[in-house]
């Protein structure tokens, strides 16, 4: 059985669409990617695969004068799927669910952290 792989990335950029439909289309991994709804101007591709999905809210905090992301529904689907996996791409402090995230896999999905930072299993 294949390895369940889920990539988070902040929003899916027009630059990465043959990246994210050649990764959905393998036959060696179970790929999904969720992404964020646009940040400021940059332009997303269409979704067009059940695997590739744009269903996080990038909701914007500010504290302290800086603006921060939290990726409403990351943790909870993350749970709910219980990846092999967990990929966070496009890493930036900005994005606070990132670390909420890390540490749900590793506490409740004994997804181990990498040598590259982000979450993987071993």
């Amino acid at each position: 059985m294949n390895k369940k792989i889920l990539i988070v990335q902040p929003l899916l950029a027009h630059y990465r669409n043959s990246l994210f439909q050649e990764l959905v289309n393998s036959d060696k991994f179970d790929i999904t990617v969720m992404a964020g709804k646009q940040i400021n101007n940059i332009k997303e591709i269409p979704t067009g695969s059940p695997r590739i999905m744009d269903n996080l809210n990038n909701k914007r905090i500010k504290i302290g004068g800086h603006m921060f992301i939290w990726q409403a529904g990351v943790v909870k689907y993350t749970l709910r799927t219980k990846p092999d996996i967990v990929v966070l791409t496009g890493v930036d402090p900005h994005i606070i669910s990132n670390l909420w995230l890390s540490v749900i896999c590793k506490l409740f999905l004994n997804i181990k952290a990498s040598k590259g930072g982000g979450p993987t299993a071993e």
